[in-house]
């Protein structure tokens, strides 16, 4: 989470979408949530990765969209060099490691 607060991209909204955790995690989002004015935060029951990507969009005001998992690592300007890239001349962004 740490690496999505710290984008060199300062205009951008985060959701959280809690997948019904059973461990400490809601209680960090909550904090975090309350911290960061630009984060929004879903919990629902376990429904899985396409669920809570659903969810997340049905809340989203942002122009673009990314999806990260929780074993994904970005970097702390890959969501600036994405929105570069994306208003210059391209629909759809992706990254692979």
């Amino acid at each position: 989470m740490k690496k999505a607060l710290n984008q060199s991209l300062d205009d951008c909204e985060l959701i959280f979408v809690d997948d019904g955790s059973t461990d400490s995690s809601i209680d960090v989002l909550r904090k975090t949530e309350r911290e960061y004015p630009n984060i929004k935060m879903i919990t629902q029951s376990n429904q899985f990765d396409g669920v809570a990507r659903n969810n997340g969009m049905k809340v989203a005001e942002g122009e673009y969209l990314i999806f990260w998992d929780p074993d994904d690592i970005p970097y702390n300007s890959q969501l600036e060099k994405m929105y570069v890239k994306a208003k210059k001349d391209v629909l759809i962004s992706v990254c692979v490691e």
